[in-house]
Formats: C-alpha cells, sequence, structure tokens
C-alpha cells in the first residue's frame, strides 16, 4: 500500500533487475495507474535500465524497523543506498543492523553483488563517464575498474569460486552476456543472439549460467547455458516483465520477479531449474507496488527483494520509496531490513565459503551381511555448521560408485549387502551456507567384504597348548583360507550357512574325526589335537554315551560327567566336567542403591581399612548431561547414601566415571564430560572437591590409577576430530599429577590407531604400566620407570581386527604384570614375571565379552569375565583364579 509521505523519485527509473539507465524526457501524465505503469515499464524494459533513479524528495521517506530475528549470524547483505543524497554501496549484517557506507563518490555506484566468504563486491558506477563494472575490499579499499568501453556494461555476479564475473554489455550492439576473470582479464562474450541477454545469474557449483532473454517488449524467458556458452536453452516461455533470476543455494531452483498475475505489478517466484514446479512465492498484494527480487539467504531459506512503492501526484507517476525485505519461501510474512526508504538491489552472502569434511569411519575387513551398520562423520572449520550428507558405495575395486543416501542428516544406517563382495564407502558432506565438499578423486574412505557367519575357535594339544600355523579344512570353502595364528585361535568367515564340516590335520599329532557345524549363527569351534601315539580309545565319544558311567568322581562338589553336543572340541560329542558350585560360590546380588535404568557400570575401589567405594554417572530426566554418584561400603556391611560429586554438562554419551585410592586413602575420580575430562578427589576424612577440567578437549576416560604417594595416573582416548584428525597418531595419552597437585602435559602413547581407550596400573616399586589396543594391529604394552623413563614399546598379541571392550592390566606384590583383553568375541589373557617377557596370549574358554582382573598379596589372578554366545541357560558372568606361577 501506499506510504502517507510521497517521494518524487523520477528521471531515470530502474526496473526489473536490468542494466542501464533511461531518461525519461517528461512525466506520464496518468490516465490510469495501471496504464501508464505499464507504459513506463515498457519503455524502460526495452531499454534495459539500471537500478538507478534521481529522488526528487516531495517529503520525507518514512523508516523501516528492521527484521525479525533468526537470520545466519555468518552473512551479511549488501546494498545500494541514496540515503547520502547520492547513490552509494552499504554493508550490513545480516539483519540489516549496523550498515557502513563503502563508497563516496559523486557519481552513481549501483547493483552491488559479494563474493562468497564476503571479501570482496561488484558494482557498477559511471564515475567515468558510462557505466563499467568495479570490483573492491568489503571495507572499500583496493577499488579497482575492470571494464573500459564505450558502452555500458552492467549487472556483475560472482563465480561461486569468485575466479570469475558474468555480466552483460551492449559493446557489441545489444545487450549480450559475458564473462571475465576477477581481475579483469579474459572477457569473453557467451550469447549470440538478436534479442537482449541480460541479468546472469551462477548455479552454485559454477558449471551454468541462467539469465533472461527479452522477446518482446513486455516479455522475458528465462534461459539457461553452461558457463563456457554451450547447451543454451530456455526452461520458461514468455513471461510478463520477467526480471532479477537467482539461483539458489542449493542448486535446484531459481527465483526472480514478474507480473504473474496480470495487474502490471511484479510479484516473487521461484521455479526448478529444468523448468517445472513455476509457483509465486509472494504477492504484495496492492496496486503501485512491485517486489524486485534480490537474492536468496545463504542458507535458501528466504528471499531477500526490493519493495518498490510507486505514486501518483499532480497526475504524473513516481516511485514514492523503496525498501529491502525478505520473505520465507512460503510467503507466510515479510521483514523489513532497518532502512531509510531509498534501499535497492540487495545481495545476500555467506561470509562462510569453506566446505566441511565428511568421511566413513573405518570399519573391520570383514562385516556381517544382512545388514551391518555404516557410520560416518564430519566437521566444518566454518561457522555455518553441517547441514547434511551424502554417502556412496561401490561394490569391487572396479565398480562404479553409486549414491546410497543422497541427502541425509543422519550419521549412521544399516547397509543390506550381499554376502562374499566387497563394499566400499565414502562420504561428503555440505553446509547450511552450501559449501559442499569435492570427492576425494576415486578414493575410498573405508571397504569391507561381507560374510553370512563366522566361525571362530582355537586349536590345542592335550594339554591345552596352543597349535599355531595350522591349516584349517572346511567345506564349503570359507572367503578366505583359515590359518590358526601364534595363539592357535582362527577365525573362518562363511559366504553362507547351513551344513559345513571342518577337518584339522597337522604333522606329529593324531587325527581326529571331522567336526560338523549347522551353521545358522555364529559359531565357536574348538578343537583339540590328541598326540600322535595317543592311546585313549573313542576319545570323540560318539560311539557310547554309556562309557561315562564307570568314571569315578571324588568329591561331591563335582557333577557327573556328560555327553554334550554344544562344548564339543572333535567329531560331534564331548565329555562335559565341571564342579556343582563353581568356586567361590558367590552369594546371591543384594540391591543397593535404587537407581533409575540410566545408570551406567559402576567403578570400585578399597582403601587401606577395607571400605569399599563406588562411582557411577545416571542420565538425568530434566536437564542435560549426566549427574556422577558416589556411596561407600564400610567394614561394618553398611552402605552409605548415594551424593551427587559432579556433572558431565551437556554431555549425551555413554559415560563410566573411574575411581582409585592412593595410599594416603584419598580417593581420585575423573570422567568425561562437555568440556572434556573431569577430576575430583576426596581426602580420607574429609568432602569432594569442587570437579575441576583437567583435558579441554573431546575426550574419552580410559582408566585411571594411583600410586602410594599420591600421585594420580590418567590414560584417555582423544575425540575430537579437529585436534586429533582419525587415525592420525597420536589418539591415546597419559596424563599425570604428581603428589604436589600440579598436572603435567599429556603423552601420546599410540600410533594413531588406538581404538576404545587404555589400561593402567601402578606397581609396587612406583612403576606406571600400561597396556592399549590399536587397530588391525594388536595389544601393545609399556611402562614409565620411577626415574622418569620408559621402556620399549612391546607387543604383547599380534592381531587383525579390534574390540570396542577396554583393556585390564594389574600389577602383583612381586612386580609381575597380568593383561586381560577382548578380540572379536574373545577373551585372552597374558603375563609378565618381573624382568621376563610376556607369555604366549591365552584364550580364556567360556569367555566372550567383557571382562576384569585384580591381582591379591599372595599373587593368586583374579578374573570376570562374560560369556554371550551360547544358550540362555549358560550366557552370564563367570568368575575364575589363577593360581601363582
Amino acid at each position: 500500500m501506499v506510504r502517507n509521505t510521497v517521494a518524487a523519485i523520477g528521471i531515470r527509473l530502474a526496473l526489473l533487475m536490468m542494466v542501464v539507465s533511461i531518461l525519461l524526457p517528461d512525466p506520464i501524465i496518468a490516465q490510469s495507474p495501471a496504464h501508464h505503469m505499464e507504459k513506463l515499464k515498457e519503455h524502460g524494459w526495452t531499454n534495459v535500465v539500471l537500478p538507478m533513479f534521481k529522488p526528487a524528495l516531495i517529503g520525507e521517506a518514512p523508516t523501516s524497523a528492521g527484521m525479525s530475528a533468526g537470520l545466519p549470524d555468518w552473512s551479511r547483505v549488501v546494498f545500494q543506498s541514496y540515503r547520502d543524497n547520492n547513490w552509494e554501496i552499504y554493508l550490513a549484517q545480516s539483519d540489516g543492523s549496523q550498515p557502513v557506507r563503502l563508497t563516496n563518490h559523486p557519481a552513481a555506484d549501483l547493483y552491488p553483488r559479494l563474493n562468497r566468504g564476503v571479501t570482496r563486491v561488484a558494482f557498477i558506477s559511471d564515475r567515468d563517464g558510462n557505466f563499467e563494472i568495479y570490483v573492491m575490499n568489503t571495507d572499500g579499499s583496493d577499488l579497482m575498474r575492470l571494464t573500459v568501453n564505450d558502452a555500458d556494461d552492467a549487472g556483475p555476479v560472482w563465480s561461486p569460486d569468485g575466479s570469475r564475473i558474468a555480466f552483460t554489455s551492449k559493446r557489441d550492439g545489444n545487450w549480450e552476456i559475458y564473462v571475465m576473470n576477477a581481475d579483469g582479464s579474459a572477457q569473453t562474450r557467451l550469447t549470440f543472439d538478436g534479442a537482449d541477454d541480460v541479468t546472469p545469474t551462477w548455479s552454485p557449483d559454477g558449471t551454468r549460467i541462467a539469465w533472461v532473454r527479452r522477446s518482446n517488449k513486455t516479455d522475458g524467458a528465462l534461459w539457461v547455458m553452461n558457463a563456457d556458452g554451450s547447451g543454451a536453452h530456455a526452461i520458461t516461455g514468455g513471461l510478463r516483465f520477467l526480471q532479477h533470476p537467482d539461483w539458489s543455494p542449493d542448486g535446484t531452483r531459481l527465483a526472480f520477479d514478474y507480473d504473474a498475475d496480470g495487474d502490471v505489478w511484479n510479484e516473487l517466484a521461484v521455479i526448478n531449474v529444468d523448468g517445472t514446479g513455476l509457483r509465486t512465492a509472494y504477492d504484495l498484494g496492492s496496486d503501485l507496488v512491485d517486489a524486485w527480487m534480490g537474492s536468496w539467504s545463504p542458507d535458501a531459506e528466504w528471499l531477500l527483494f526490493t519493495q518498490v512503492i510507486y505514486a501518483i501526484q499532480n497526475e504524473q507517476l513516481f516511485i514514492h520509496n523503496t525498501y529491502v525485505d525478505r520473505v520465507p519461501l512460503d510467503g507466510a510474512f515479510r521483514d523489513e531490513l532497518p532502512g531509510t526508504g531509498y534501499d535497492a538491489t540487495p545481495d545476500w552472502e555467506s561470509t562462510d565459503n569453506q566446505p566441511p569434511t565428511a568421511w566413513v569411519r573405518r570399519m573391520p575387513r570383514l562385516s556381517h551381511a544382512g545388514g551391518f551398520t555404516v557410520t560416518w562423520s564430519g566437521e566444518d572449520r566454518g561457522p555455518a555448521g553441517i547441514r547434511g550428507y551424502e554417502v556412496q558405495y561401490r561394490e569391487g575395486a572396479s565398480g562404479t560408485w553409486t549414491t546410497w543416501l543422497a541427502d541425509t542428516a543422519e550419521t549412521a544406517a544399516l547397509f543390506p549387502g550381499e554376502p562374499g563382495h566387497t563394499y566400499a564407502f565414502r562420504a561428503r558432506a555440505w553446509d547450511n551456507a552450501y559449501n559442499q565438499q569435492p570427492w576425494r578423486g576415486d578414493r575410498a574412505d573405508t571397504e569391507t567384504t561381507l560374510y553370512t557367519w563366522k566361525v571362530t575357535g582355537s586349536v590345542q594339544d592335550g594339554r591345552g597348548r596352543p597349535i599355531s600355523d595350522t591349516p584349517l579344512a572346511i567345506s564349503p570353502a570359507p572367503l578366505f583360507p583359515a590359518t590358526t595364528r601364534m595363539d592357535g585361535g582362527y577365525q573362518a568367515y562363511m559366504q553362507h550357512g547351513g551344513e559345513h564340516t571342518l577337518t584339522v590335520i597337522k604333522p606329529g599329532y593324531g587325527s581326529t574325526a571331522p567336526m560338523s557345524l549347522d551353521l545358522t549363527a555364529d559359531t565357536v569351534a574348538d578343537h583339540v589335537l590328541p598326540p600322535a601315539d595317543n592311546q585313549i580309545r573313542i576319545g570323540g565319544f560318539e560311539a557310547d554315551a554309556q562309557q561315562l558311567t564307570d568314571w569315578i568322581i571324588p568329591r561331591s562338589t563335582i557333577a557327573t560327567p556328560t555327553v554334550t553336543t554344544v562344548l564339543r572340541h572333535t567329531g560331534r560329542e564331548a565329555a562335559s566336567l565341571g564342579m556343582t558350585c563353581p568356586f567361590p560360590c558367590f552369594s546371591d546380588p543384594v540391591a543397593i542403591w535404587n537407581v533409575n535404568f540410566l545408570a551406567s557400570l559402576p567403578d570400585v575401589a578399597v582403601d587401606s581399612r577395607g571400605n569399599l567405594h563406588v562411582v557411577w554417572s545416571v542420565v538425568k530426566l530434566s536437564g542435560p548431561g549426566q549427574d556422577v554418584y558416589y556411596g561407600v561400603r564400610a567394614v561394618d556391611g553398611t552402605w552409605s547414601e548415594p551424593e551427587v560429586i559432579g556433572n558431565t554438562g551437556d554431555y549425551h554419551q555413554t559415560m563410566r566415571p573411574r575411581l582409585a585410592v592412593d595410599g594416603h586413602d584419598t580417593l581420585h575420580a575423573v570422567w568425561s564430560g562437555e568440556a572434556g575430562l573431569y577430576y575430583s578427589q576426596r581426602p580420607a576424612a574429609g568432602d569432594w572437591t569442587p570437579p575441576v577440567v583437567i583435558v579441554q578437549q573431546p575426550s574419552e576416560l580410559g582408566a585411571i590409577a594411583a600410586d602410594r604417594e599420591g600421585g594420580v595416573h590418567v590414560v584417555y582416548r582423544c575425540t575430537s576430530s579437529v585436534d586429533c584428525p582419525p587415525w592420525e597418531a597420536p589418539l591415546v595419552y597419559y596424563l599425570e599429577k604428581s603428589p604436589s597437585g600440579a598436572w603435567h602435559s599429556p603423552r601420546g602413547l599410540d600410533d594413531g590407531d588406538g581404538y576404545t581407550g587404555a589400561g593402567v596400573a601402578v606397581g609396587p616399586d612406583g612403576t606406571v604400566h600400561f597396556v592399549w589396543q590399536e587397530v588391525n594391529a594388536g595389544v601393545f604394552y609399556q611402562a614409565r620407570l620411577p626415574n622418569g623413563g620408559w621402556t620399549v614399546r612391546e607387543k604383547v598379541f599380534d592381531g587383525w581386527g579390534y574390540s570396542f571392550e577396554r583393556q585390564r592390566i594389574a600389577v602383583g606384590a612381586d612386580g609381575g604384570v597380568h593383561v586381560v583383553w577382548n578380540w572379536p568375541y574373545k577373551v585372552y589373557y597374558a603375563s609378565r614375571p618381573p624382568g621376563g617377557t610376556w607369555s604366549a596370549p591365552e584364550e580364556l574358554p567360556r569367555a566372550d565379552g567383557a571382562a576384569d582382573l585384580a591381582v591379591d598379596d599372595q599373587g593368586v589372578v583374579h578374573l570376570l569375565t562374560f560369556w554371550s554366545r551360547t544358550s540362555d541357560e549358560e550366557k552370564g558372568t563367570y568368575y575364575r583364579r589363577k593360581a601363582p606361577g
């Protein structure tokens, strides 16, 4: 609608997003607003006008209050304004606030356009006699003229990479589209048509240009061509007073303005780049009001435009005011930038021109078919933030890349592949400013081969000693040949399920019956080879199950032997022996505290007086993050009420706090949280100190130990893709707190493949012992001596793969080191006596999950392991111990 005061802006009138000015010698006498507006538009349209008009003020133009909140703070707006009684270029925040004048010249400076990153501005000016194209920095410095000719040049727009500028010029007789380098060199004509070609706009990938081709005095069509001028084609027919096309940041649409409803006044419109889906995006809904398209917002959520308000006074048609406005794509409402009433031709651009980085996380060499999880992640160093991902896969080394997920905000999905096939994966990301990461050539981020079922087990002799370098004959054959490792273990990956046979033949050992396997799930199949001079008959127990009835049972606590087909070692059957109540016959569990189901596993420590201390975390039911709790069981058997000793902040990953007690009975607790790693301590007769951050980067806690003097030793894994890029050394770190209370600088332990943390323990002489796991490399050990020196890193276990469970380490009173760790679906134990070498890894039977250990003062090793890959009756947590020696 017309505003109350009228500012006559006659003479030179900018209409449609064109590029050259015309001089109207006389005002048009009004017969009707529509008639004269149509005549004025027609006259200006045929002469290709500039966004320029000289105000002849009759009254003050009303100012606008400004936009509502919610605009990206990583963008800027540039526009032309007559607020200083001359057309100058201004730069403002995305909401129009804090406008800064960039030009100061008596000539007209018009049609500014920003490059991506908001470092340069292109515009047109008649300061040298006719309209030419100029560029400058966004602070107004480094002004440079790019075009020099007698004809007018106008409508400059930057290519997405900032290396070229497309523009319109009449230097060859009529208006055509040209491109040039950003320094003005290599000016090249792209269109060659008798009609006027004006107002180019680049596609976001820089490969195409869209523009308006005017077919007559009132109609224009949208055209698209390749950036070199080839492949030109129309995507619309004639549209009345079509002008100001602008390509969307996501590359799918074009926005522009035209007289959509035939009432002379222009509306905003959007169309798909293939010419389909034309719709009106916003209609100002008033006579004497035009909407001139300016640009998309960098996040493609808004349209920024010039609202042009006309007026009739003394039977003459004038431009009353111009305002810079924005509307969302659904046209639900309209906001105005703060302005003076003489602001026009806005351009909205992102300050973030850096693409994000994404990658598919490393996968194991082999994965389970039938739906396995592929995970990916990304990092955006710019302020816009990641908007989405594209994930592709390739089958085989010579296959072609196929898009699996074209536009997803998820970071994990199940992939349904075929067994026996190898798949490679890669990912890329784009941010909210639509900066898109390019593919890294043909390179894959990771790859994996799919199998149906996995057979794991070990081959041992009659004494339980591992038999290495033994090939297994499996029919039908596995995907890869299976041979036992140094520890006697093996893994065989099968393409299909169903009936299989497994035969083990090793020179120097006796023969055994083939083992029959009906594969309907992953299966454990251990094998025992008898000696070559074996005197035991029917050792496979297939012939006569009654032969066990004559066995002598020495104690009532030992169960009668039974034949089983579940725990077989060779052939189809085996004899199962065991105690009726396995030592140490634990009592039934007793509930201590009533906590919700979102509690973590606890960590415990015992002080010198026999008090048992416990810490755990609980996800808060209201508010962010998790609370860290502490409780204690006194030597008399009573439990304290739990108390909160800290919080993780806004941290949503699974987190288990760690606890240690030093030689003074001071408790030390460490946990992961929003700010990094947190630490708190509690003297023997005191309260918990306020938590402090000891590692200020995203980290995953591995383990904690305390020595006799009060020193604290922490191992953790860096999880920041910025501070510790994936698969670059190091990832696992050691952090020490001296007894005086000072924290030392972290020391990297691994070579970049540390996976899920590490274990740490302090020996009786003050030596700090470490164990950690590296993906596809094995389990490693290193120690820091009391004098501050470090031992040479040693490999305890050589294996391919990784496990999600942490490694555990304990040191006996004699200084002997004991380690237990998980490898896929197995648990291993190894030890090293004082001054000795590491024992061969020993696979623990009936164990495939989480494990922990401790060594008492007598040198007895106590082990807790979990067994899940068995029947429901036998699934659970198992205890075992190992006598000294």
